[in-house]
C-alpha cells in the first residue's frame, strides 16, 4: 500500500532522486538517478584505533523502530557471547533513548546509553568498532557512512549494505554480518586486534570521501538538472 501511494505521487515528478539502488530498484520511474549521501569529513584516522578502548560503538535514535529492534536484536543475540569473548569490552548505545529502554538496557553487563551527545566525533574516537545490525527501514543507514568517515570500521547486515551498493564492500570497506555467530564473530576479532579493522576503516574512509562528497552530490544534481532546464529555456 505504500508502494502504491509512493508511486502514485512519483508518477507526478519530471525527474526523481533516491538515496540507494535497493530504492531506485523498487520504483524505477522514468527519469531518475541516485543522489549519494554526504557526510563530514573527519581527521580522525583508522590508525587511531590501536590507542581506542574496547567500545562496540552503535550510533542512532531508538525511537525509530529499525534502530531499536537492531539494538534489541544485537543485546539478546550477541552481546552476551561477546562479554563471554571479549570481558572488558563495552557497548554504547548513542542517540535519543527512552527512559525505560536505558534502564533495562543498562542491566545488561558492559551496556552504557548515553543517549544524545554533543560531541559525536569523541564517540567514535574512543570506540574501536561499530555495529548496524538493521533489517529493516527506508533509505539508507548513513551512519556506515559516518564509521568509516571517522576511521571505524562498521560490522553491518547486508540490508545496510545494500544501501550502499557497489560502492563499500564486504571485506573490503566494511564488514558484512547477519547471523548473531558471524556478527560475534568478527566483533570480537576487531576488539581483540584492532588491526584487523584498520585495513577496511582507512579503505571505506576513502571510497567516502571520493564518492558520498558534497562534489559529488552536487555533481549529480547538475547532471539530473540539465535536460530539464535546457527544455525550459
Amino acid at each position: 500500500m505504500r508502494h502504491s501511494r509512493s508511486r502514485r505521487v512519483l508518477r507526478r515528478a519530471d525527474h526523481v532522486w533516491f538515496c540507494c539502488q535497493r530504492d531506485f530498484d523498487a520504483f524505477s520511474p522514468r527519469s531518475a538517478s541516485i543522489l549519494p549521501n554526504v557526510v563530514a569529513y573527519s581527521d580522525i584516522t583508522p590508525e587511531s584505533v590501536a590507542t581506542s578502548e574496547p567500545i562496540v560503538l552503535m550510533v542512532g535514535s531508538m525511537w525509530y523502530r529499525p534502530n531499536r529492534d537492531a539494538a534489541e536484536a544485537f543485546l539478546q543475540w550477541c552481546w552476551p557471547e561477546i562479554r563471554r569473548l571479549a570481558p572488558g569490552a563495552r557497548f554504547r548505545i548513542v542517540g535519543e533513548v527512552s527512559a525505560d529502554q536505558r534502564q533495562r538496557w543498562t542491566s545488561a553487563p558492559g551496556v552504557e546509553c548515553p543517549g544524545f551527545v554533543d560531541d559525536l566525533a569523541a564517540e567514535y574516537c574512543q570506540a574501536r568498532v561499530t555495529v548496524a545490525p538493521i533489517r529493516s527501514g527506508g533509505g539508507t543507514q548513513i551512519k556506515a557512512l559516518e564509521s568509516l568517515s571517522h576511521g571505524r570500521a562498521p560490522v553491518v547486515t547486508t540490508f545496510v549494505a545494500e544501501g550502499f551498493a557497489p560502492h563499500l564492500k564486504d571485506g573490503d570497506a566494511l564488514y558484512v554480518a547477519d547471523e548473531p555467530a558471524q556478527q560475534v564473530r568478527r566483533v570480537v576479532e576487531i576488539l581483540k586486534t584492532p588491526s584487523k579493522g584498520e585495513a577496511v576503516a582507512r579503505r571505506g574512509q576513502e571510497v567516502v570521501r571520493q564518492t558520498f562528497s558534497h562534489r559529488c552530490f552536487v555533481e549529480t544534481v547538475a547532471t539530473s538538472l540539465a535536460p530539464l532546464v535546457a527544455a525550459l529555456s
